[in-house]
């Protein structure tokens, strides 16, 4: 497989319009949720309108989301995802990410520009030139970005921006870029070259150099403070750093992995086997691994700050959840052709979005009163495919 601008989401996104599309009967499962010791009892929901949905980002209360709609429109929420309101042009929309407090976000446009918002998704302005523009990196503050950018072969450039999306800079070498992370502060950056190296940045983005061994890398997953770092590679083994990404150790045991995601202190890590119906689980930063779900071929899985709230998506299947740092796994939701799921810092909020169906919300209405929790760093999840 060319896996050429094989990025995070995005990538998971685009197989959906090859795939053929299940129609699904709308029904509601209602799943109890043990976290923290409140029992929260809540339901997947069908919200806005039948769409070719793409992608989407949350802030980390989950206040905040923004939903692509391929060869769509952009769709906010300020309401945690019960309602949705359609903002700006129609245009092939790739990817979206944003802050923390949701109020700068960045869109990618496949064959476009990139799109930033300075308020919260209220206004959209063009940025940056007319690329193939596929995945994107935010600092939690939204200060530092980075975003890669392609042509149709799926070679492009890294391009770096330290003012909040508003101007972009060209760094380092033309390689097929397949997946790129930040840490919370954006200082450390990591970047990953199918056919190719990891790529590290220490200065926000400023320089980059090569680090392990030329392979078929996929997908990464760090930690908020950028010390702990995982990375797959395609039909191999997981690779481990602990320092930052100077450094990488194979892990043999756990074999074809595909996309990869961590707590916010790299503790709990989750990572979807391909083609095997496999989900392997790590409490212990990544040294050893478990071997878990066996239900579906599963595309990708997110993870609140903690570790313990996980959801995995199924390729034309269901939704699957832990509420115990990925033990044990619970069936949620309807039989849909998912593109990707979003989850709040504490795992309690989270937004599904079917291909050519509904955008899904599950989660309880928030008590406004109550204390508001330490924005993390967005998975893509954060992203998120993660992200974050």
């Amino acid at each position: 497989m060319d896996y050429g601008g094989f990025m995070k989401k995005y990538a998971i996104s685009a197989v959906f319009v090859f795939c053929t599309i299940v129609q699904a009967q709308l029904i509601n499962q209602t799943i109890n949720c043990q976290n923290s010791n409140e029992n929260l009892q809540a339901a997947w929901v069908p919200k806005a309108t039948v769409r070719a949905w793409s992608d989407i980002a949350m802030s980390s209360s989950g206040k905040y989301q923004t939903a692509l709609a391929q060869e769509g429109n952009l769709w906010v929420s300020k309401d945690f995802g019960n309602t949705w309101i359609q903002k700006d042009t129609t245009q092939f929309w790739s990817f979206i990410i944003m802050s923390g407090d949701g109020k700068y976000q960045t869109a990618t446009v496949n064959g476009g520009t990139i799109w930033v918002s300075k308020d919260f998704g209220n206004s959209w302005i063009q940025r940056a030139t007319t690329q193939y523009w596929s995945y994107v990196a935010m600092s939690n503050d939204g200060r530092y970005q980075t975003a890669v950018a392609g042509d149709s072969t799926g070679l492009g450039y890294l391009w770096v921006s330290a003012d909040y999306g508003n101007n972009w800079t060209q760094k380092d070498s033309y390689q097929p870029w397949t997946a790129l992370e930040m840490s919370n502060d954006g200082r450390i950056q990591t970047a990953s070259a199918y056919s190719g190296n990891l790529y590290i940045s220490t200065d926000y983005g400023k320089s980059w150099v090569q680090k392990a061994m030329e392979q078929n890398w996929l997908f990464i997953a760090m930690s908020s403070d950028g010390r702990i770092q995982t990375a797959t590679v395609e039909d191999s083994s997981l690779w481990i750093s602990f320092d930052c990404g100077n450094t990488w150790t194979q892990k043999p045991n756990v074999q074809s992995c595909l996309f990869i995601t961590m707590s916010s202190n790299g503790k709990y890590q989750s990572v979807t086997v391909p083609d095997s119906n496999f989900i392997w689980t790590s409490n212990d930063y990544g040294h050893s691994w478990i071997q878990k779900i066996t239900a579906q071929n599963f595309l990708g899985v997110i993870i609140s700050s903690d570790g313990n709230i996980q959801t995995a998506l199924g390729s034309n299947g269901y939704i699957f959840a832990s509420s115990d740092y990925g033990n044990t796994w619970i069936q949620q939701a309807t039989f849909q052709n998912w593109s990707w799921v979003a989850m709040s810092q504490n795992g309690k909020i989270q937004t599904a979005i079917a291909y050519d169906g509904y955008i899904w919300r599950y989660g309880l209405e928030i008590d406004q009163n109550r204390p508001k929790t330490k924005p993390m760093f967005n998975h893509h999840f954060k992203k998120g495919f993660g992200r974050k």
